[in-house]
């Protein structure tokens, strides 16, 4: 089935309920993160419980719409274009509110996604059951707070999901235009590169004619990034920045079972900042065997690349809101949960998760 009949009211209906109650779950946290502060007598308030649901990268993106790369901090050079450009288009009708254009973009994205997801999965699959789950679990995850606050994330899995489905339907066009949307959210949208070869091989082995499509295919979420960097050359500085200041703030990269290994020593003998952040991790490593075990190729190895490129860097900072937007891993947890027995206890557990998680978020004891 084409991308374009994800969208139908059938997939509202299976997509809606693990919408609204992440919100109901994300509204829970806040109320838990007052009641916290009030009880310890806190003063000041965390600045991200006062910043509501535009906080952390937020705020970042709230500028970008509101005044353009050229009137921020120099570090929100990282953030690419295509969230906050959207915010700036929809704050004028919304008299000029641009925190609320970008809530309503990025929560209308995650309702999107998680359509999309139970599409491409049951396209994929011919499961129903797994595809109903996997869009169930989108959005119970436990950094799913992202796609509730003002981030992009839901953006760029929307673009990322309907890119490999159109690939997988034959519908080119569709396919370059989510690539390059992708492409213009995430700068790791040259992952989606990996499973598009290897759906896209068969063309290529079939007739040679199909090159210059599957080049185009292939090459578009590369061009997004690229046509942004150019940009920022013209408008902004040097077409590096965006990259530069991103590596600066992983602290470079490093062999990823290294960097594992010496995150679980010094949570175990020093300091626990980074324990999610290796729980999340590790999660996602286990749930590579399931990915190989029940998934089509293209997407275990979409999620292994992913986990290569996440996971080896210096700070693990965000292994979660990584992890989320790699839909195979979500899937993985959908595969677990196939009879009552696991989808129960892994609801409860997704669920304090989410709130737990962002209860830390708003006292910054979480890095989103």
């Amino acid at each position: 089935m084409s991308p374009t009949r994800w969208f139908d009211r059938a997939a509202l209906m299976a997509a809606l309920p693990g919408w609204v109650v992440a919100r109901i779950l994300v509204a829970v946290a806040f109320v838990v993160a007052d009641a916290i502060v009030a009880e310890q007598a806190l003063s000041p308030r965390p600045l991200h419980l006062d910043e509501g649901l535009v906080t952390w990268d937020g705020d970042f993106y709230e500028q970008l719409a509101r005044s353009g790369y050229e009137s921020v901090p120099f570090e929100a050079v990282r953030f690419f274009p295509l969230f906050p450009a959207l915010g700036w288009l929809l704050g004028g009708p919304l008299g000029g509110n641009h925190g609320v254009a970008l809530l309503l973009v990025a929560n209308v994205a995650a309702l999107a996604a998680a359509m999309a997801l139970r599409g491409l999965v049951r396209d994929t699959t011919g499961d129903d059951a797994l595809a109903d789950r996997s869009a169930w679990y989108l959005n119970l995850f436990p950094t799913a707070a992202v796609f509730v606050f003002a981030y992009g994330e839901s953006l760029f899995l929307l673009a990322s999901l309907v890119y490999l489905g159109a690939i997988r339907s034959k519908r080119w066009p569709l396919a370059v235009v989510a690539g390059l949307a992708a492409g213009l959210t995430r700068p790791v949208a040259l992952v989606l590169a990996v499973p598009a070869l290897i759906e896209l091989w068969p063309d290529l082995r079939a007739s040679l004619r199909s090159w210059p499509r599957v080049a185009a295919i292939l090459a578009s979420p590369a061009a997004g990034t690229v046509a942004f960097l150019l940009w920022v050359e013209v408008r902004v500085g040097s077409w590096t920045d965006p990259i530069d200041i991103q590596r600066q703030l992983r602290a470079g990269f490093r062999w990823a079972p290294a960097r594992l290994w010496d995150g679980v020593v010094e949570v175990a003998t020093e300091a626990q900042h980074d324990a999610p952040n290796l729980a999340f991790a590790f999660l996602w490593l286990v749930l590579l065997v399931v990915i190989a075990r029940g998934q089509p190729t293209s997407w275990f190895a979409y999620a292994a690349v992913s986990a290569m490129v996440a996971l080896s860097a210096e700070n693990l900072d965000s292994t979660g809101r990584y992890a989320l937007v790699v839909f195979p891993v979500v899937v993985a947890i959908a595969q677990l949960a196939r009879t009552e027995r696991w989808h129960a206890p892994l609801t409860a557990l997704s669920s304090a998760g989410l709130v737990g998680l962002t209860v830390m978020t708003l006292m910054a004891g979480y890095t989103p």
